[in-house]
C-alpha cells in the first residue's frame, strides 16, 4: 500500500474527488486503495470534505413530475412522429426497388446489345429484335449448315 499512496498525487486525488464525489464506493476500483491512503492526510481530508458537501447538496435535488399538459403533448407528438418515420422508411425502400429495377433493365439492354449481330438485320431484311431471336433459336451458325 505504500507504493499506492506514493502514486497518488494531490492533483490526481482532487480530480477524482471532483469527478466521483466524497464516497469511495463511487470511485474506480483501481484507484480506491491509493485514494484511501491519501485521504488519511490533511490534504486528502480537505478534498473529501469539499466533495462530500457537494454530494450532500446534489442529493437534496429532486425533479418535479412534469405537468399533465406537457405529458399529453409529448404523447400526441409521438403518435404523429411514428407514422411519419414509417412512411419515410417505405419511401426509401420503394426508391431502392426502383433503382434495382432500373439496374436490371440496363443489364438486360446491355446483354441484348452485345448479343446482337452487326449488319445481319440489314442483309436479311429483319428487324434487330427478330434477328436476335432467330440467332438464339437456331444456334451459332445462324441456321446454315449441318447439325
Amino acid at each position: 500500500m505504500a507504493d499506492d499512496a506514493a502514486e497518488m498525487t494531490a492533483e490526481r486525488f482532487a480530480f477524482l474527488a471532483e469527478a466521483y464525489g466524497g464516497s469511495f464506493h463511487r470511485w474506480p476500483e483501481a484507484e480506491r486503495a491509493a485514494a484511501s491512503s491519501f485521504a488519511n492526510g490533511e490534504a486528502g481530508r480537505a478534498f473529501l470534505s469539499g466533495a462530500s458537501s457537494l454530494d450532500a447538496v446534489l442529493d437534496t435535488y429532486a425533479v418535479e413530475a412534469p405537468a399533465t399538459a406537457l405529458s399529453a403533448q409529448v404523447l400526441r407528438q409521438a403518435e404523429y412522429e411514428v407514422p411519419l418515420r414509417r412512411r419515410l422508411r417505405l419511401f426509401w425502400r420503394g426508391l431502392g426497388l426502383v433503382g434495382v429495377g432500373l439496374a436490371g433493365a440496363f443489364a438486360g439492354a446491355l446483354a441484348v446489345m452485345t448479343m446482337m449481330p452487326r449488319g445481319v438485320p440489314d442483309a436479311l431484311g429483319l428487324s434487330p429484335v427478330a434477328a436476335a431471336i432467330e440467332d438464339l433459336g437456331t444456334g451459332t451458325d445462324g441456321g446454315h449448315g449441318d447439325r
